[in-house]
């Protein structure tokens, strides 16, 4: 059984969800740009939350966790299943960017 991810005792809960998606990121080789246009944020705003200065929002976690093929709980450290998976980067669009009827 995997044990749950380490993590500084001092480190807040923007800096382990922001080092969690950055390191994702790097690992699929993911770029800034792309999360900012999944987010609708700008790429100056993604950085900020990798470097846990910001804050992600819970919306954001769950459209950057859903992204990943996981949950918001893994991105905060706080579960180790699902394991995240590459994205389909042409899934980055804005949400909301071309609305449609639902909206």
């Amino acid at each position: 059984m995997n044990a749950l991810p380490a993590w500084d005792a001092g480190e807040s809960l923007a800096e382990r969800a922001g080092a969690q998606v950055r390191g994702l990121c790097a690992r699929y080789g993911i770029k800034q740009a792309d999360v900012a246009r999944l987010l609708g944020v700008s790429q100056s705003q993604v950085s900020q939350r990798f470097r846990g200065m910001f804050a992600f929002t819970l919306p954001e976690l769950e459209i950057v966790a859903d992204w990943f093929h996981t949950s918001p709980a893994v991105l905060l450290g706080y579960a180790v299943e699902p394991q995240p998976r590459k994205p389909d980067l042409a899934s980055c669009a804005h949400r909301g960017s071309n609305p449609g009827p639902e909206d």
